[in-house]
């Protein structure tokens, strides 16, 4: 069922932040269950995936970007001209892709729908001198953007007819929309009062719309209808904002629970569970690893650590993204030499 368009509702939690006591269990098994998937050459700079096909964004060494689809049929890519920048993308119940694709020269941005088996392409929406975020939801797409009173809102309209939109909701003047993500049919997104590093996460799925509150400074968020996720405001430094350091949080059962620390950012919900990155960078040597809790249990697991040797030997670890049953990360050598790989690992 598609989300209906409708204004979110207060959601507060039934009590305080309970304490994070939660056991620390490795069931990584040396990596065991992780697989590596063939992706072109290059810097992938985002991932999404359904049942049968994954779909990312990349640029390679000289700088150009594309979009690529890989499936039982093989890799297919698709690259653009100078400027172009893609994003995220979503994957239709028919196999093809829908990516938002700004452009750094002329500052347009469109809606491009791509049958990487056909290997046709077309234009769904143009909107000139005006950079949006996309998100598919079932057979609709969200986006933000500025309207004529210059309130920046989430729109809605289905992707057979882009030209049918409808209004979901508006900030307040001064305020934004942004961090838009969909996980199972229900999509979150971050409301801000100002350009400050704090707001509220609403979230819309065909039974609920809600707002989160009262629970401290929230950054980002990402939810589906059993748990909400966030991070809260970057740390402060001599230097400025730290996003590699932030609190970590969840709502489940009408109680939230502290998780610890993990970037700005950095957490996704899959199936029901939270999964994020871990990193301390108080002990270089230590690795990255990725970790995952289920409501409802008091553990912590961690399902994935990096494969550092020493201080040269190491990897940068991302933030994990999930989609068709599976769980997604990239690491990269610290090594001049050293390629990109791309990870995966089935859902539990």
């Amino acid at each position: 069922m598609v989300p209906a368009p409708r204004p979110t509702s207060s959601y507060v939690a039934e009590s305080e932040v309970t304490s994070g006591e939660f056991r620390l269990r490795d069931v990584s098994e040396g990596n065991a269950g992780w697989t590596s998937i063939d992706v072109p050459d290059g810097f992938v700079t985002s991932i999404a995936a359904s049942d049968g096909i994954v779909v990312g964004s990349m640029q390679d060494s000289i700088g150009t970007q594309s979009i690529f689809a890989i499936s039982n049929d093989g890799v297919r890519t698709l690259a653009f001209d100078p400027g172009d920048v893609p994003q995220s993308g979503s994957v239709l119940k028919d196999g093809s892709v829908v990516f938002g694709l700004g452009n750094d020269n002329s500052g347009d941005y469109r809606v491009l729908r791509w049958d990487p088996i056909k290997g046709t392409s077309e234009n769904l929406l143009k909107s000139p001198g005006i950079w949006s975020e996309t998100v598919l939801v079932g057979d609709a797409l969200y986006l933000n953007r500025p309207h004529e009173d210059r309130r920046v809102c989430i729109d809605r309209a289905p992707v057979a007819d882009l030209s049918r939109l409808t209004t979901v909701e508006c900030a307040e003047q001064g305020g934004r929309i942004n961090y838009l993500r969909a996980t199972d049919e229900y999509l979150t997104y971050m409301v801000y009062p100002d350009d400050g590093e704090c707001g509220t996460v609403h979230g819309i799925s065909a039974e609920r719309a809600a707002a989160l509150k009262n629970v401290g400074c929230i950054s980002r968020a990402v939810a589906d209808s059993k748990v909400v996720a966030w991070t809260g405001a970057p740390s402060e430094t001599s230097l400025g904002l730290d996003f590699s350091h932030a609190a970590l949080g969840a709502l489940s059962g009408g109680r939230v629970y502290d998780l610890g620390e993990t970037e700005v950012g950095a957490a996704a919900v899959c199936a029901g569970a939270v999964y994020w990155v871990w990193h301390d960078d108080d002990r270089p040597i230590e690795p990255a690893q990725i970790r995952r809790w289920r409501p409802g249990s008091p553990d912590v697991e961690i399902i994935y650590s990096s494969p550092d040797e020493d201080e040269v030997n190491g990897f940068t670890t991302s933030a994990p993204t999930c989609g068709g049953g599976r769980v997604f990360i990239q690491r990269i050598g610290w090594l001049g030499t050293s390629k990109e790989e791309f990870l995966s690992a089935p859902l539990e």
